[in-house]
């Protein structure tokens, strides 16, 4: 059969509108509508909804309930992350005047643990939760990662969210508290009030690498490394 006949010959008709099932025009169009649905359901429609309809804030006092970013697995290295997490969690929703509004919030900057409102300071809370285990040297938080540029990230992050979900009549203030986890005992809670304020972050780290798009960066970088060899 020459390649003329074979044109010709009638195409199966499926319910596709005269497209046939193996056509690849028509399996990519919908893989692509499928593709762009499931990350419009994922991404943009709950943040439509959310500010159409507000963020819906649980009363209970499990920490499951207030995980957004839940995790269908977690790894074996973030297993001690959430464990000390959990046990601030539990210690900040025995005071009758914090009110507990989300755990794990991410938004493009980075990812909040703890975020609760203080009634009597009328402060909204960004807790940065760093568990560690004891092994005999004493730590500071300085060296838990909570450097400039971290602390810019926290400071972004937080503001998007008090801003996001109408938190602005609240003055924000970024705690920090220290989980030590020692080999045999019970685990210690080192809690930092007010470790930084929003304008020692921000004018503290001039860089512009603290997005959360780490290809961005590489990205700049690699423009920057042209231009200087030009």
């Amino acid at each position: 059969m020459t390649k003329s006949e074979r044109e010709k010959r009638p195409r199966p008709a499926s319910v596709s509108g005269g497209y046939s099932v193996g056509d690849t025009r028509w399996s990519r169009f919908l893989n692509s509508l499928k593709a762009r649905t499931i990350l419009y359901l994922k991404y943009r429609a709950p943040k439509y909804w959310r500010k159409r309809w507000g963020y819906p804030v649980p009363q209970s006092g499990r920490y499951e309930d207030y995980v957004e970013n839940l995790k269908p697995v977690v790894l074996p290295k973030d297993v001690l992350g959430r464990m000390g997490e959990r046990l601030v969690f539990e210690q900040v929703v025995t005071d009758v005047s914090h009110r507990v509004l989300a755990c794990n919030a991410e938004n493009y900057y980075c990812e909040l643990d703890l975020v609760f409102l203080d009634e009597e300071t009328k402060e909204i809370v960004f807790v940065e939760v760093k568990t560690r285990r004891y092994d005999g040297v004493e730590y500071r938080p300085e060296t838990f990662a909570i450097d400039a540029k971290r602390k810019k990230k926290l400071a972004l992050a937080g503001r998007l969210f008090k801003d996001e979900r109408g938190y602005v009549e609240y003055r924000e203030r970024f705690d920090v508290a220290v989980v030590i986890v020692p080999n045999d005992g019970e685990p210690t809670i080192r809690y930092h009030k007010a470790f930084f304020t929003y304008l020692e972050a921000v004018s503290g780290y001039r860089g512009d690498d603290f997005g959360k798009s780490r290809g961005e960066k590489y990205l700049r970088e690699d423009v920057r490394e042209r231009r200087r060899k030009e």
